[in-house]
């Protein structure tokens, strides 16, 4: 999400991007998308992408990481793409299996790195298109998006609908089990109708995996692609459930749903509603009758439509006025209150479990003599937890219950070696929580219990990454949720072998640009593994990591200040559009290291 929102501008691609958006939304059909998918710029923001990315350092069957490619100029790299679609053949898939809470695994596909990039050329071409048609409430892998507006939906449904069932389907392997002709269909009808770009997709999709042989059906999860084909796959099912109420059709036009709704409840409609996270939804309905219809109709559709096979063990209704149902890692429940139902919201037992687990994993890692970067691991983990679980209402209590069971290992492991305190004066923000905490080597962790309930906000429809109107409109909103993101990220990447002065007021001057590069203006709060922490005086000459002396640059300009090569300084400076005075900066700041202006 980081990386679209400012690069495509970054390499002048925007444009094309807010194009196909557009011309999607008003019902048009793509014919001849490979010319954008080769465009340079397209490529080489693919590669930048997958540079940032932090999967750029595993490895595929080939063994080649990102750091094989960064030595290659951008004319090498796009050269590498366009030969290989020339004639593409997709190398082989790496299997991995990645533990599942519930003690069983999920299996990825890791692809080799060039057909990475060349899935990112792909996701970043089809997503404007796809986007301008997905339903407006599916909020998995999509820009902008988050589990926090589903949960937020899911609100608006028990409290202002006094919509109480719900339906859960379970799709057996949804991601394993994709049927590969159907998905080709979809991607025809949705608009996307270059054959030889279809082609290229077919082949990605029947690549081989490493020890299973050719896939005959199937979007491995691990692919860059998977995702947005996953979405592809099931947005039909949201709209055809959308045409059974939402957006059913009438011959009467109506201003706003609300009348249009109560003449639809007067007929034999079943009222629904669906919230769909990637292949994890609920459909909200009124009544058990209207549930067991959905029920059934839902599973057929799926079924027949989709080829998909329905796990009837995991797939129920759910009365949420009796019984809690879980969506997304969190617990709902309808409660009375006066004389309504409300949605209530609590942490799982399982979940809590889990959480007090690696809290005591994390605190017995410490020692007198470790480094605070521990304690920075277990204060990102916390604030992780805090930030994901905040928007159930039930939060205070069930953090209370895990720092009740977690307080006695932390105490009997840190007693006598580190200061186990209330408030020390730099703690003012958990003063009145009451809550104690600890600190190691200057650094305080955060009590566990110091979290209180934040509402879910609705998603704003009309916000896009692919309108500059909506950029303009909305992008101080998603800033300010990926500077949150950025602290959390520089926190817990500390620069190692490097004074906890430096990595302090690292994170304090990354807050004080609100994340801009103090060379070249370059927004980073949407990618903050290309923050780079410059001394304005060298260490060698008897700079220190105070405040004064540090200067938040991004990766590009960090380089550019150490660049020697005439050839590299033409490329970056290229690359980063300076004016003159920030060249002037940067020359102020090269004549202090010895080097020779530009």
């Amino acid at each position: 999400m980081a990386n679209r929102s400012i690069q495509p501008q970054y390499y002048n691609f925007q444009g094309e991007l807010d194009g196909l958006y557009a011309k999607s939304k008003n019902g048009g059909n793509f014919k001849d998308l490979y010319s954008f998918i080769i465009d340079e710029r397209n490529i080489k923001l693919a590669f930048g992408t997958i540079k940032s990315n932090q999967g750029s350092k595993t490895p595929g069957t080939d063994q080649i990481t990102i750091n094989e490619y960064k030595g290659f100029s951008d004319d090498e790299i796009i050269h590498l793409v366009r030969e290989k679609l020339i004639n593409f053949k997709p190398d082989s898939v790496r299997r991995v299996f990645i533990p599942k809470a519930d003690g069983k695994s999920r299996p990825l596909g890791i692809p080799t790195m060039l057909d990475r990039i060349i899935q990112q050329c792909f996701k970043q071409i089809l997503e404007p298109i796809v986007e301008a048609k997905f339903y407006e409430h599916s909020y998995g892998f999509r820009p902008l998006r988050s589990t926090h507006h589903a949960i937020a939906r899911t609100n608006f449904l028990i409290n202002i609908n006094k919509l109480h069932y719900c339906v859960d389907i379970d799709i057996k392997g949804f991601f394993d089990n994709i049927n590969h002709n159907k998905l080709i269909k979809q991607l025809w009808n949705i608009g996307v109708r270059d054959k030889q770009v279809l082609a290229i997709i077919k082949k990605m999709l029947k690549c081989e995996i490493v020890g299973e042989g050719k896939a005959e059906k199937g979007t491995p999860q691990g692919g860059i692609l998977s995702p947005l084909l996953a979405n592809v796959v099931l947005n039909d099912l949201d709209h055809w459930v959308a045409s059974q109420w939402h957006n059913f059709p009438t011959n009467t036009h109506y201003e706003d749903n609300r009348p249009r709704y109560r003449v639809q409840k007067k007929t034999k409609l079943k009222q629904g509603f669906i919230v769909r996270y990637a292949d994890d939804f609920k459909i909200f309905t009124n009544s058990y009758n209207s549930a067991k219809r959905w029920f059934h109709a839902a599973k057929n559709y799926i079924e027949k439509n989709l080829k998909l096979e329905i796990s009837e063990s995991k797939s129920k209704i759910t009365n949420l006025r009796k019984r809690k149902s879980l969506f997304l890692g969190i617990e709902f429940k309808a409660v009375a209150k006066k004389k309504k139902f409300v949605a209530q919201s609590y942490i799982p037992k399982d979940s809590m479990k889990s959480i007090q687990a690696n809290i005591k994993k994390k605190v017995k890692s410490i020692r007198i003599n470790t480094i605070p970067v521990k304690v920075s691991e277990l204060n990102a983990y916390i604030r992780g937890v805090h930030d994901y679980f905040k928007v159930a209402t039930q939060v205070n209590k069930g953090f209370h219950k895990i720092t009740y069971h977690s307080n006695r290992v932390i105490y009997n492991r840190l007693k006598g070696k580190v200061y186990f305190h209330a408030d020390n004066g730099s703690n003012k923000g958990y003063k009145k929580s009451g809550y104690k905490t600890f600190n190691v080597g200057g650094i305080q962790a955060i009590p566990i219990g110091n979290v209180s309930h934040s509402s879910a906000m609705n998603f704003s429809q009309a916000h896009t990454i692919y309108s500059e109107e909506s950029r303009v409109k909305y992008g101080h909103k998603e800033k300010a949720a990926h500077m949150k993101k950025a602290f959390a990220y520089l926190e817990r990447n500390f620069v190692p072998n490097r004074s906890i002065e430096f990595n302090d007021n690292r994170i304090r001057r990354f807050a004080q640009t609100q994340g801009r590069c103090e060379i070249s203006g370059i927004e980073m709060a949407f990618y903050p593994q290309m923050v780079r922490c410059h001394h304005v005086k060298r260490r060698a000459d008897g700079g220190d990591d105070n405040y004064r002396n540090l200067i938040i640059v991004h990766e590009l300009a960090h380089r550019l200040l150490h660049a020697t090569r005439p050839n590299l300084i033409e490329k970056l400076m290229k690359q980063l559009m300076l004016s003159d005075k920030q060249v002037e900066k940067v020359n102020k700041l090269r004549s202090n290291m010895n080097l020779f202006t530009i």
